[in-house]
């Protein structure tokens, strides 16, 4: 059975619009002047702008403040560092229990067939350290056999080709305040999800995320 998480997907694009205009600089000519039939024709010619000026010259211009876009994540699988987009955590606090959401901030056009982006997924309810707060969390899982599973938890590679299955997996939280430190590792087994006939491969993953943090009202 073919892994599918569109339905559960969350997804954001910030979008960077950058304009550059290039100024062209044009030389001044003056025309020469003569008092008689015998005077010298002496031009008037502007000395050239140095290398320094031309170049403040060809700076575009300032519209407003620089947009700053978020970091992308690196996870390390089987000592390959693979990109992804940044991350995002999504957490509820509700009578002491946090429930966490770990995900990948994907392009609008995750969804499409033809993807090849990476991303992670990851649902859970981490232990908590100090009542209302991430920071000190940590989630522990433990896969009860090497079987495929219908889920849409775990690390995606090249859009939907390769679904890297927690098995024994640790997430810890550190810090309190956004961007916060995600810090991953253990092991996962990798599917091929065009070849259902073919077991999970168990590799090593490792992570240092930043993850900007949302904190919604429980209900």
């Amino acid at each position: 059975m073919r892994v599918t998480h569109r339905r559960c997907r969350l997804v954001s694009l910030v979008v960077i619009a950058a304009a550059a205009s290039l100024l062209i600089v044009g030389c001044d000519r003056r025309p020469s002047s003569s008092s008689g039939p015998n005077a010298t024709t002496t031009p008037t010619a502007q000395a050239p702008a140095n290398a320094e000026q031309l170049a403040q010259q060809r700076q575009p211009p300032t519209t407003g403040p620089a947009t700053t876009q978020a970091a992308p994540s690196f996870i390390w699988i089987d000592q390959t560092p693979h990109e992804f987009p940044p991350c995002k955590l999504v957490m509820k606090n509700k009578d002491d229990q946090i429930a966490a959401l770990l995900y990948s901030d994907d392009p609008p056009n995750a969804i499409d067939d033809n993807y090849h982006g990476n991303s992670f997924y990851f649902e859970m309810t981490p232990e908590i350290a100090e009542p209302g707060t991430i920071a000190g969390a940590n989630w522990d899982f433990k896969a009860p056999n090497s079987e495929r599973v219908d889920t849409i938890d775990g690390i995606f590679l090249e859009g939907r080709k390769r679904h890297l299955q927690p098995f024994d997996v640790h997430i810890e939280f550190i810090g309190a305040t956004s961007p916060i430190a995600v810090r991953l590792s253990g092991n996962f087994l990798m599917f091929d999800t065009d070849d259902e006939t073919k077991p999970g491969q168990i590799v090593n993953v490792r992570a240092d995320l930043s993850a900007d943090v949302k904190v919604k009202t429980a209900k």
